[in-house]
């Protein structure tokens, strides 16, 4: 394989529509139409790429019989064809060459002779990565589903604490300090002592003592025999 063609195939990953076809299409064979709902562009855009990456030997297109006898010709479907393997030194004058490999489609091919006389083991393919893509992605999809219905519940019970603040709560100071404490609910029920709430809110513990006793009076906080404060 000289670079000319390697460049091609670069040529060929490069572009996002033409990946996203090779990634569909690793699992399995798929029609123009599968293809349009997937990847949501054009069929023309389609067609477009789906006949360049034919030309260059990377898919193929077969018929497939209907299920139902129709008037009409056998819809068509397209799959990868074949596995490419890839092979170039970095250094061509031979000493600590690097040397890179990569491999387009089905695994299980023979071992292949290079011209040097080395053996290219089989690499992990194509298709096999863009299987674990899509399994990655359907996990990423389904933790974002569930971020998105944890943040909602949050957002729910902070909003109610804002309204059980305001409406139980008169003075700012009461209120900076519920809030404090809104922010940190595992503090807030494990507990905290008089010195710690002082200095994240910058006040004088004799003034934070006489805010302390008032939320004590109100029922909402409790005081242990060790000092520390804590939710009732």
């Amino acid at each position: 394989m000289d670079y000319d063609e390697i460049f091609d195939i670069f040529d060929i990953m490069g572009n996002e529509v033409r990946r996203k076809i090779l990634m569909y299409l690793a699992k399995g064979p798929m029609s123009i139409a599968e293809l349009e709902d997937a990847i949501h562009v054009s069929r023309q855009a389609i067609l477009k790429h789906l006949k360049d990456l034919e030309q260059r030997g990377f898919i193929e297109i077969h018929e497939v019989e209907k299920s139902i006898k129709t008037p009409g010709p056998n819809p068509h479907k397209y799959e990868l064809k074949q596995a490419f393997v890839i092979r170039f030194d970095l250094n061509p004058v031979g000493k600590n060459a690097r040397i890179i490999t990569f491999q387009l489609g089905p695994t299980g091919t023979d071992d292949k002779e290079l011209e040097d006389g080395t053996q290219l083991q089989p690499q992990i393919s194509f298709k096999e990565k863009m299987e674990e893509l899509v399994t990655l992605n359907k996990e990423l999809n389904e933790l974002t589903s569930k971020y998105k219905d944890i943040s909602m519940k949050k957002n729910t019970i902070v909003q109610s604490l804002k309204g059980m603040i305001e409406r139980s709560i008169r003075g700012d100071e009461e209120r900076e300090v519920l809030e404090l404490l809104m922010n940190n609910p595992e503090k807030a029920i494990a507990g905290f002592t008089l010195e710690e709430i002082s200095e994240e809110l910058d006040i004088r513990e004799d003034f934070m003592k006489f805010i302390m006793n008032n939320l004590l009076r109100a029922g909402i906080i409790e005081e242990n025999e060790e000092g520390q404060y804590s939710l009732r």
